[in-house]
């Protein structure tokens, strides 16, 4: 939604940051920077003053739905976005294809990697 962010169903005016956030990390890895740097700013919207996220604003009305939920889910979408858009971590251009430092090696001791 224009000035507000990115619609969580494409037929109700609900808002949510998560889906926004995510939108902005595809905009950043197909290098619309300035796109993707104006709607990271929508989500201000959602902040709370104790820096929590509120999941989703529905419009008009600027009800939070649903009703005064913050999720964990939200926030990390939010922080992911943030590291993309000011290279702050070695992790910032995960969805760039960029590189990252070390590659994780998951495998538990004795366990092999191939199937």
């Amino acid at each position: 939604m224009d000035g507000y962010g990115v619609r969580c169903v494409s037929t109700s005016d609900w808002v949510t940051a998560a889906e926004t956030a995510e939108c902005v990390l595809a905009l950043d890895a197909l290098g619309l920077t300035g796109q993707a740097l104006e709607l990271f700013s929508f989500t201000r919207r959602h902040r709370r003053e104790d820096g929590a996220y509120w999941t989703g604003i529905a419009y008009p009305s600027e009800v939070t739905f649903p009703d005064r939920e913050t999720t964990s889910y939200t926030s990390a979408a939010i922080i992911l976005a943030a590291d993309a858009l000011t290279s702050s971590s070695p992790a910032s251009g995960l969805f760039r294809h960029d590189s990252l430092p070390m590659p994780l090696d998951l495998a538990e001791p004795g366990c092999p990697l191939t199937s």
